[in-house]
């Protein structure tokens, strides 16, 4: 069966897309607009290879918002990063229902490699400034 919807993702899961991210704060027309990008592959790669840098970016201020010891910016910005996070899997849920090969996202799949390496950098970095070993979750 085609796929003819005129945005990539599903009825359903830009729905609850939608309710996700408004349960953060998120506006509804914002929300909106993230649930709503068009069905087509060269449009997602590109949003998501954005969506990912823009999260290793949030991720550096986390780490600098940590050690100036800004516990409003701390939040504001793990709020951006859980938002960031539920957008971006909600559309690797999608790929992966429809069945789409990675080589159709290179721009994404090359910034996936950079933010496993960064985030994960950085991630070490939190925890060593919080004092745990755990999860940041």
């Amino acid at each position: 069966m085609e796929y003819t919807n005129m945005y990539f993702l599903s009825d359903q899961r830009r729905a609850q897309l939608i309710r996700r991210l408004v349960n953060l704060s998120m506006p509804v027309i914002l929300a909106q607009e993230c649930a709503r990008y068009q069905n087509s592959v060269v449009e997602i790669d590109r949003r998501m290879a954005f969506l990912l840098c823009r999260l290793i970016e949030r991720f550096r201020e986390l780490v600098a918002a940590t050690e100036r010891r800004d516990e409003g910016r701390v939040r504001d910005l793990q709020a951006y990063v859980e938002a960031d996070l539920i957008i971006f899997g909600t559309y690797q849920e999608e790929i992966r229902a429809r069945n789409l090969p990675q080589p159709c996202f290179p721009r994404m799949e090359r910034a996936t490699t950079l933010a496993r390496v960064i985030l994960g950098e950085t991630k070490q970095e939190i925890l060593a400034l919080m004092g745990h070993t755990g999860s940041l979750h």
